[in-house]
């Protein structure tokens, strides 16, 4: 049986080795290690917690599946009951089934075995044909392609070489290029094992997906390509390979993006389903685990004057950690919440959301929260995305710090949590995260104190020219997180949202300063308009 949409085309001049990441699948299989996998990966408390009638499906997403040839094929079966109601468009030309492609495709959509069952539309790709004419371009002057219009994700369940480090190096700056002009997530498996190849998961503005068992290539960004000694994988997802763990990753990215375009209060702020804050969203909400055979770190400092400092944002084995849907959609509908340049004017946040915006050299943004009992656990991840100029003959890339900070209750100032001041405030973990290479900070504590305290976002590089947008998220346990979040609209502070309310979001109306400082700007889009003003008179008179 042969499928075919639109002729293959091909680039001389380029030699990739391409290689599924599982030719030798050793999947998962049968009902009983599916429910595993959705109550690992967080599915099963989604459902408990909004109802199974609520959960959001993968419904109405583009996605793009990308694959290396097997037996000269590159797609799924899309006469198949897994795939039955979806639209196949094949974008490399003619093809049989490809039993790789099957299996990641119906981790990723299909109907049986996918938390995203609800998605019908999807774009294939060979990858040689992807890196080259189909869509990257590698190897000419032109600029990638435009995906199909509304493309979201975009899965690379194999790796590959291009035997040259000016060429792998190419690639990558493109598909980041891709990454930030088409708003689209690339989302990449490493090898199964060895030291690995650069391609795709070397990307700075993707998302590198490995085994929450960490039977993967565990060797940082290989020497040769842009930014060496960089973590990887970034995120894990319980599977057989590295494949599958893939797929399973995107899924939960592809209900993120269905959350973001549908909730009523993301569906009209850009910034929700931008690729940087669904990476954010993902990591900052991904579990810890000793699945992989020991405990998850990222060797932060643990006494003395430097204790609670790491240089290592994500742990070297599984990243942030095992992919949690049911985290990360409680900080994507937490909302966005705009981060002050002073820390006493400092939003106070809900115990899950998130913020992207423009930060300056030099400069920090703040956030304030209060817990009343300890908190089991904090999880701040900050992320950005290097900028790549239209030649791909170099890049950019900004820096930033994250920071946890004390708020004294006497004098109302912020303290640091570095070294002995941190002692009796929290028992593991790091409250300051410096990397030097890694474009993600993170900050993760255990058993922190009551207290009020705030978090800080701070630019350090020097490349005053370079405009830079982070991505901030967090999650703080919601059980010991007792303080109620204040009430959206509530401008003045006084527990209810009436006419002076009204009056300042009248006063704030229209552009937001460059600061940001705009706390009018309810759904975060940088503009005070009308649909803040609805957001405001929904929650008219106090909670609901």
């Amino acid at each position: 049986m042969q499928f075919s949409k639109r002729p293959p085309t091909r680039r001389q001049g380029v030699s990739p080795v391409i290689a599924a990441t599982a030719l030798s699948l050793g999947l998962l299989t049968g009902a009983a290690a599916a429910q595993s996998n959705q109550s690992l990966i967080g599915y099963d408390d989604l459902v408990e917690r909004l109802g199974k009638e609520h959960v959001p499906t993968g419904a109405g997403i583009r996605v793009a599946q990308v694959e290396g040839l097997q037996n000269n094929s590159y797609a799924p079966n899309p006469e198949s009951n897994q795939f039955s109601g979806k639209d196949f468009t094949f974008m490399s030309g003619p093809t049989e089934v490809s039993a790789h492609a099957n299996s990641v495709g119906g981790t990723m959509y299909g109907n049986n075995s996918s938390i995203a069952f609800g998605l019908s539309e999807i774009w294939n790709y060979e990858a040689a044909d992807w890196l080259q004419s189909g869509y990257l371009r590698v190897g000419s002057s032109l600029v990638p392609l435009l995906p199909p219009p509304g493309l979201r994700v975009i899965n690379n369940s194999w790796i590959a070489d291009l035997q040259s480090d000016a060429v792998n190096n190419e690639a990558l700056r493109r598909a980041d290029w891709a990454i930030n002009q088409h708003d689209v997530l690339i989302i990449s498996g490493v090898a199964n094992g060895g030291n690995g190849l650069p391609l795709m998961s070397h990307l700075y503005n993707g998302l590198a997906v490995g085994k929450m068992d960490g039977g993967h290539a565990q060797a940082a960004t290989l020497s040769g390509t842009d930014g060496p000694g960089r973590i990887k994988p970034e995120i894990v997802a319980p599977a057989g390979t590295t494949s599958s763990a893939t797929p399973r990753v995107s899924s939960a990215a592809i209900l993120l993006f269905e959350t973001a375009e549908s909730d009523a209060r993301l569906a009209e702020n850009p910034d929700a389903r931008r690729p940087v804050v669904i990476k954010s969203v993902l990591l900052a909400g991904a579990t810890h685990s000793s699945a992989h055979g020991s405990e998850w770190t990222r060797l932060p400092v643990a006494e003395g004057p430097d204790r609670g400092v790491s240089e290592h944002p994500l742990d070297p084995v599984v990243g942030a950690g095992t992919v949690n849907i049911d985290r990360s959609h409680q900080i994507l509908t937490g909302g966005v919440h705009v981060g002050t340049a002073a820390p006493d004017a400092a939003p106070q946040i809900p115990s899950a959301g998130w913020d992207y915006q423009s930060i300056g050299t030099d400069q920090s943004r703040y956030w304030s929260f209060t817990i009343e009992e300890a908190a089991e656990e904090l999880s701040v991840i900050v992320t950005w995305n290097r900028s790549v100029p239209i030649s791909f003959n170099s890049y950019n890339l900004a820096r930033y710090e994250l920071e946890l900070l004390r708020v004294d209750e006497q004098t109302g100032e912020p303290v640091t949590l570095i070294g002995d001041p941190g002692l009796d405030w929290f028992e593991s973990g790091n409250v300051f995260s410096n990397s030097p290479i890694d474009n993600i900070q993170h900050l993760y504590t255990r058993n922190l104190q009551p207290g009020e305290y705030l978090i800080r976002a701070g630019r350090t590089d020097a490349l005053a020219l370079l405009v830079s947008r982070a991505a901030v998220a967090w999650y703080i346990d919601q059980e010991t997180t007792q303080k109620t979040p204040p009430l959206t609209g509530d401008l003045t502070g006084d527990g209810t949202v009436g006419v002076f309310d009204l009056l300042i979001l009248l006063d704030q109306w229209g552009l937001c300063p460059s600061t940001n400082e705009c706390p009018a700007d309810l759904n975060g889009s940088g503009v005070v308009d009308v649909f803040d003003l609805l957001i405001l008179l929904e929650n008219w008179g106090g909670a609901k």
